[in-house]
């Protein structure tokens, strides 16, 4: 009898510990992932970096940080401000859901390798997809910002359930990107922001510099962006599942 209920205990435990073990990650997320928002905003009149300097100034004067100014004194009209506010939201959210396959190699002097950098979106939500909205628009400045809502589908929800799962690791990481590149400088910086939050979870887990280096990475959230004085700057955090490293053979 005692041997029986000890058996018997033992059993139900251990139930007990692989139901805990495979569904808590399930439920902790059934009831937030059935949507997605982001805040993002546009210039309503563009700017671009443009070096100024006084006439008859030695050249040491164009060390000196550029002024921004405007491309054109005429502003954005409402329509193509939430155009490229929704073109720049297809890109986060789709990098919310599908994310990205990456491939870096990074650069190393000592063996002529220039670095390369590839970040292939595994899907896109399509353009005028109706689970994306814009729920509220507002002016700050010189800015239009937008809240922008997405619905996810069953199927969505589940890429987000595996994400999100705690099982795959984090990083995060800013970059920059010119000013000149117009609106479209916002996208360019969040990839190369992708590129460093990767960069920095490589060195965090290998010390010698790889030959080259894959895998898939979603953003954990909307990106922050920014205007600084050297350009757009963007500030991202990725999810990340690492697939290969491949090291150099002997130098």
């Amino acid at each position: 009898m005692r041997i029986g209920f000890s058996l018997k205990r033992i059993g139900w435990l251990l139930l007990f510990f692989l139901l805990s073990f495979f569904l808590v990650p399930l439920w902790a997320y059934d009831e937030q992932v059935d949507f997605l928002t982001a805040e993002l905003w546009v210039e309503l009149t563009p700017a671009v970096s443009i070096p100024t300097t006084d006439k008859g100034d030695s050249q040491e004067s164009t060390s000196q940080k550029p002024e921004i100014l405007p491309i054109s004194p005429v502003p954005l009209k409402r329509e193509e401000a939430i155009h490229r506010l929704l073109e720049e939201a297809q890109f986060v959210i789709s990098g919310m859901i599908y994310g990205y396959r990456l491939e870096y190699t990074p650069l190393d002097r000592s063996r002529g390798v220039s670095e390369v950098f590839h970040a292939d979106p595994v899907a896109t939500i399509p353009w005028g997809d109706p689970a994306l909205r814009v729920l509220d628009t507002w002016m700050r400045g010189n800015k239009f910002f937008a809240r922008i809502r997405y619905d996810l589908s069953p199927d969505q929800m589940l890429r987000l359930r595996f994400w999100n799962s705690g099982v795959h690791a984090s990083a995060s990481a800013s970059a920059e990107a010119a000013l000149s590149l117009g609106y479209l400088g916002r996208i360019e910086a969040h990839r190369q922001a992708i590129k460093q939050a990767f960069r920095d979870y490589l060195r965090s887990i290998e010390p010698n510099k790889p030959r080259v280096a894959t895998g898939r990475v979603v953003l954990a959230e909307a990106p922050i962006s920014a205007v600084s004085a050297g350009g757009y700057r963007s500030t991202v955090r990725i999810r990340i599942d690492l697939e290969d490293l491949h090291p150099y053979g002997a130098f």
